[in-house]
């Protein structure tokens, strides 16, 4: 169930950036709101608010765009329902460029790559965002 929120939050994210919206509003859950805080401490967001409408709760995010052009321009879904990746710390820098915005499931919670290279932990790792 984590995965299928968070990856239906990447993918609204990358078609809302894409087709220049101003904000998306997206389903409500805890792990939405940690990647999101996460997103937002990184920069790829301007903010996101909750809301409830008819008893449904939902996120709504407010996108970034630098001179016109969306911070998000692309994602990569890296752990799936059916395949779950996860790595160590020498594994993950090895494959992934410090400067990629790679989000991680680990003991330490929801980090970026940037926050895993400084507690030098693994984890799950769930997408990258281009």
């Amino acid at each position: 169930m984590v995965l299928s929120h968070v990856s239906t939050l990447v993918s609204a994210l990358r078609t809302a950036s894409l087709g220049r919206c101003r904000s998306v509003k997206v389903h409500y859950s805890q792990n939405n709101v940690d990647v999101l805080s996460l997103m937002r401490r990184s920069g790829y967001i301007v903010g996101f608010s909750t809301e409830t409408l008819a008893r449904k709760k939902q996120i709504e995010v407010f996108l970034r765009y630098h001179e016109g052009r969306a911070v998000i321009r692309g994602s990569e879904i890296i752990s799936k329902p059916g395949r779950q990746v996860y790595m160590k710390y020498n594994s993950i820098m090895k494959k992934f460029n410090p400067q990629d915005f790679v989000v991680i499931s680990s003991p330490h919670g929801w980090i970026s790559l940037a926050e895993a290279m400084q507690l030098r932990s693994g984890g799950e790792v769930m997408f990258q965002l281009k």
